[in-house]
């Protein structure tokens, strides 16, 4: 019986993976343990990914900090996107849907009874179809339109308007905003004083004794119409303002974006926080 086989070839060159034999008999050579994951730096990424081997960290990194298609990204974000490229005349048509989609994620239980609080500062309105559609029939632009709501409830409203024929200059109203506490959904806004700016001068309130001061300076030449001017268009604005239409579901509400509704034309107004805290600083 001849010698096992791995005995006659103990001296024979060994084939790959296998050690030199001792006494005879082949030793089993033990794998070397895998090479720990690389660390990366900079040098090294860059040969990573130019020699095709394996992705670097870095590159999935900086892949992930690109902006999502909009169509996967969360409604607040399409909001804010859509939005920063436009205005009430320059909406992007996707930012009605994307609005829907906003109301639908509302991280609020009780928006109306929130809003006193959560929405002390100044807001500015970006989008607001029924107000694009008015212009439209009227000839006169409204922008920007604002709104301050101070600690306590004090509540005002600045519209800028301009007509080819009638100039430009602001109009304004003040009083206060409210929860409906039957209603927690809702806000309920009572307007008291109102008051038209010519020019670039904007008043902050209309003074009490009607004196037609123009607390806003002198910047645009305008200012006030003067006390019987004022007293005409606040008396003319009290008699048009109606309490039944001042009532606004709110639809959305975080500490900078807000959706409200105009209820008699079911036409959604979006505001986004411009400054926070007492008047709007």
């Amino acid at each position: 019986m001849g010698l096992p086989v791995y005995q006659r070839r103990a001296g024979a060159a060994q084939g790959p993976g296998r050690a030199p034999a001792r006494g005879g008999v082949p030793q089993r050579r033990v794998a070397a343990p895998p090479p720990p994951p690389p660390r990366w730096t900079a040098p090294r990424r860059s040969q990573a990914t130019s020699s095709g081997g394996e992705a670097a960290p870095a590159a999935a990194a900086a892949a992930a900090q690109q902006p999502l298609p909009l169509a996967l990204r969360g409604a607040r974000a399409k909001v804010l996107s859509l939005a920063a490229g436009g205005g009430i005349y320059s909406a992007a048509p996707e930012l009605a849907a994307a609005v829907e989609e906003l109301i639908n994620e509302n991280p609020s239980l009780t928006p109306g009874l929130d809003t006193p609080e959560v929405g002390v500062g100044e807001w500015e309105v970006f989008y607001a179809p029924h107000i694009a559609r008015l212009s439209a029939s009227l000839g006169t632009r409204f922008e920007p339109i604002r709104y301050v709501l101070l600690p306590g409830g004090a509540f005002s409203s600045n519209v800028r308007f301009s007509n080819p024929a009638l100039g430009a200059g602001w109009l304004s109203a003040s009083g206060s905003l409210a929860a409906v506490a039957d209603r927690p959904e809702c806000v309920r806004v009572a307007f008291d004083r109102f008051w038209v700016d010519r020019g670039d001068a904007l008043r902050a309130t209309l003074p009490s004794n009607g004196d037609g001061g123009n607390g806003g300076g002198g910047g645009g030449g305008g200012g006030g119409g003067g006390g019987g001017l004022d007293s005409l268009i606040d008396s003319v604005g009290r008699a048009f303002f109606f309490p039944q239409l001042s009532v606004f579901p709110v639809l959305y509400l975080d500490q900078d974006l807000a959706v409200f509704q105009f209820t008699p034309l079911s036409s959604n107004i979006c505001v986004w926080r411009v400054a926070r805290g007492a008047g709007g600083g």
